[in-house]
């Protein structure tokens, strides 16, 4: 419970010195407020641009693991298959041996 609040606190104050920054950044600006403006709009546009490229990446990456995997999941599979047709055969054949033995 401490531990939340000062995470919370650590946080409100980052949010706070950043806004502060933030703040100060533009009232002592060199340039006219239109530019400033037109500045932080491109620097958005760029920041989101990143975050949608990011974000395909992100699902580009997720989608080639999920090939992969499942791939290597089928492998797994008819390895697996393999294995228990292999003792399927051999729990008939050794089943087949006994009855042959039983009914003499």
């Amino acid at each position: 419970m401490k531990e939340d609040r000062s995470s919370a606190s650590l946080l409100a104050g980052f949010l706070l010195g950043t806004l502060a920054g933030a703040t100060a950044m533009l009232l002592f600006a060199p340039q006219s407020g239109a530019r400033t403006r037109r500045k932080i709009r491109r620097r958005a546009e760029d920041a989101a641009d990143y975050v949608i490229e990011a974000g395909n990446e992100l699902v580009d990456n997720c989608h080639q693991l999920y090939r992969s995997t499942s791939g290597m999941l089928d492998d797994n599979a008819r390895e697996l298959s393999r294995k228990y047709k292999d003792l399927y055969e051999q729990s008939r054949h050794l089943l087949d041996e006994t009855i042959a033995v039983i009914r003499r």
